[in-house]
């Protein structure tokens, strides 16, 4: 679910690049990529403190 997510966030977020700023859809697919996994790194922190706070 994890991985999902993050791959919908960076289609989203490609996509509206790509409208607001014109650029390619090569470009705009980068920035994607970089959202995904932006938000896949953030996730998986907040997954491994949260299990770390409930193993105490």
């Amino acid at each position: 679910m994890l991985v999902g997510f993050a791959l919908l966030i960076g289609v989203v977020g490609a996509v509206i690049w790509h409208l607001w700023t014109g650029e390619s859809w090569s470009e705009s697919s980068q920035f994607g990529a970089f959202l995904a996994t932006c938000w896949a790194a953030y996730a998986w922190v907040v997954r491994v403190s949260e299990r770390r706070r409930a193993g105490r």
